[in-house]
């Protein structure tokens, strides 16, 4: 929800992303944090009160609201620390409290007498699964952001009467021998799990780190096949949701009363799925089923989770213990996500963070159980075959040029006829070797296809464009002597790539066009920039199966109207495996009162795809309909574009992603 709120003024650079990842990460913690060392060091009653004020402050701060000027102010000198300034004034105090939720009430919990209240943890879980799948699948179709924070309000209010009840039922009815806090002697302290109890300093910072292990483990997992999986495998919308979903699943298991499955049984799974993943990675381009290969990825995940939870709920502690406990398994959490996040991105050029998680998750279950050394030749053999995949399988050809960054991961490969990027597997732009063909623009951008319907015909007088979205600079090839073309991306790897392995953008100013690239995101920079500074602009940022929702909206639009000159024409790049956009962009049309037609070319013919050309599918919207004739004459494959009365008009406020996936 705050994402929804802060993206359209911030952009969607991977700062805010990782600002804001860092800053929730940092709140559980703190949140987790606080409940140990009060549940610690103050009395149950004293514990009652100061979370009840707690509570009662969050009602100061609510209902959330963003403001323009105030992200403005916070982010204008430093823009990393003012997100993270940002986020702490809007929901820091609220995220706090409801951090602090699981284990203080499970602390609570105990005071009735309940030896083992771990059980919540599964419950706990449980709800995050709700919230998980109800956001995509339910509140976001259905209520606007606005109306998002004041279902929150009400929601907080309802918590806010449990939370009462709980606190009440825990200073009355609390036994009459309250739960010591203080350690217990080794022969008469009982644990949950049968485990022999900790006794020794050099034990119990044993068992610390022990915690923290498993914690870290699987937290690396989840993001590392998260990437994985949605950049080499299938850019899927809200499939980043499935991974998060197992990972829960794995706590409810792992910390439920009863066990389903024996332990060992689920052991003896992971071994064998995570050869299978190894084997398939490094045979590398073998035929196989895109969702059977993420099911594969899937299931060793969540067994891998499994593993490790269950080994964090065996080694849990008396409930003396239960705050430090889950401290502990919060700090392993943040660990894990730092270092796919920070330090990954930095030392390696590829996705190497997946399989060294992997290697990590088998030394836990080779450490959690016997026959260790078999398990640990286990976890070698198995990373090695993984780190050799990524390496060396799969490979379309040689790879030049290779680059990682928070945006991902870029190649740059070379086969018998053609030099290519790639994001991940999805492709980015191809030129021709051959010096005679290196000018002719490929891939989605052939002068046979819609693109060059357009862009080759353009009026021959100077002409202004702006290109959002850059890839290897393919559309430069349309620039002519005189025209000014200026190229809005926000990754700054690829302005390099596109610099330094493809000629497109060189051989442009050759021509003697003036060709610039502005880096940042394209709508901050067209809403910041001079009014009517473009003939025509074209958005690029919509071939991907991850579509940017913000650059999507009617505020959008208004950003994109404001930077072309009176009659001028805005050409949408909409091609895309996974999401019906046209019917997203004929509202938006609609709704800004221009005139639009399409063109989707669907197939291409085998000489055709042996030349370079792929299949594509381009929109053409302006204010005048005269404009369109320009277009609509080079071919009469261009037909206009008809709004489907039910389709909503996107907003800042309000996208149905869900509505426009194609199932």
């Amino acid at each position: 929800m705050i994402a929804r709120m802060v993206v359209p003024l911030l952009g969607g650079a991977p700062q805010v992303w990782i600002v804001c990842s860092l800053c929730f990460q940092t709140l559980l913690l703190a949140g987790y944090g606080y409940v140990h060392v009060v549940s610690t060091r103050l009395p149950l009653r004293a514990q009652v009160v100061l979370q009840l004020l707690l509570i009662a402050a969050v009602f100061l701060v609510l209902p959330i609201t963003v403001d323009a000027a105030t992200v403005h102010r916070l982010t204008q000198s430093h823009p990393g620390i003012g997100v993270f300034l940002l986020i702490l004034r809007t929901i820091g105090l609220p995220f706090f409290v409801l951090a602090t939720s699981s284990p203080l009430l499970q602390r609570w919990f105990a005071e009735l007498g309940e030896r083992d209240p771990y059980h919540l943890y599964a419950a706990s879980n449980a709800g995050s699964m709700v919230a998980l799948f109800g956001y995509p699948l339910l509140v976001e179709p259905t209520l606007a952001v606005g109306a998002q924070t004041r279902a929150f309000h009400t929601g907080f209010a309802a918590y806010t009467v449990l939370v009462v009840v709980c606190a009440t039922l825990a200073l009355h009815r609390r036994v009459a021998a309250p739960v010591d806090v203080a350690p217990a002697p080794a022969q008469v302290r009982v644990t949950q799990t049968g485990l022999p109890p900790v006794t020794s300093p050099r034990e119990r910072w044993l068992e610390r780190g022990v915690w923290i292990g498993l914690s870290l483990a699987p937290s690396s997992l989840l993001l590392g096949v998260t990437t994985y999986v949605t950049t080499e495998v299938a850019s899927v919308p809200l499939l980043w949701v499935l991974p998060l979903a197992l990972y829960l699943l794995s706590f409810i298991f792992a910390f439920a009363k009863r066990q389903l499955v024996a332990p060992a049984r689920v052991s003896q799974a992971l071994a064998l799925v995570t050869v299978v993943v190894a084997a398939v990675t490094l045979a590398g381009g073998i035929a196989i089923s895109k969702s059977l290969l993420v099911a594969a990825h899937m299931g060793l995940l969540f067994l891998a989770s499994v593993v490790c939870h269950r080994a964090l709920a065996e080694r849990r502690p008396h409930v003396e213990r239960l705050t430090e406990f889950y401290l502990l398994m919060s700090i392993g959490g943040v660990l894990g996500g730092a270092f796919n996040g920070l330090v990954a991105p930095v030392f390696f050029d590829d996705l190497y963070e997946y399989p060294l998680a992997i290697g990590m998750v088998l030394l836990a279950r080779a450490a959690a159980s016997e026959q260790r050394r078999r398990k640990v030749l286990l976890a070698a053999f198995v990373t090695t075959l993984l780190l050799a995949g990524m390496r060396f399988g799969g490979r379309l050809g040689t790879v030049v040029w290779a680059d990682r960054s928070f945006f991902g991961v870029l190649k740059v490969v070379r086969d018998d006829r053609f030099r290519l990027l790639f994001s991940g597997r999805a492709l980015e732009g191809k030129q021709a070797l051959a010096p005679a063909d290196a000018a002719v623009p490929l891939a989605y951008y052939h002068p046979t296809g819609p693109a060059g319907d357009v862009l080759r015909h353009l009026p021959p007088r100077p002409r202004r464009v702006g290109v959002i979205g850059l890839g290897i600079g393919s559309l430069a090839a349309y620039a002519q002597p005189g025209d000014t073309w200026t190229f809005l991306e926000l990754n700054g790897a690829v302005v390099g790539v596109a610099e330094s392995q493809f000629t497109y953008l060189e051989a442009a100013r050759a021509r003697g066009a003036a060709v610039s690239v502005e880096t940042g995101d394209a709508r901050l920079t067209l809403r910041e920039g001079p009014e009517a500074r473009f003939d025509f602009l074209v958005l690029d940022a919509f071939s991907s199966d991850a579509v940017p929702i913000h650059l999507v909206t009617r505020e959008a639009f208004a950003v994109y109207r404001r930077a072309l000159a009176p009659g001028g024409l805005l050409l949408a790049h909409v091609s895309n495996d996974h999401l019906a956009l046209r019917p997203v962009f004929a509202a938006l049309a609609r709704d800004a009162r221009m005139v639009a037609v399409g063109r989707n070319e669907t197939t291409v013919s085998p000489s055709e795809l042996a030349l370079g050309k792929l299949p594509s599918d381009w929109l053409a919207m302006t204010e005048r309909r005269s404009e369109l004739d320009l277009v609509v004459r080079t071919s009469d494959q261009w037909q206009p574009l008809v709004p489907d009365p039910s389709q909503s008009v996107w907003t800042d406020d309000f996208a149905n992603v869900l509505a426009a996936v194609r199932f």
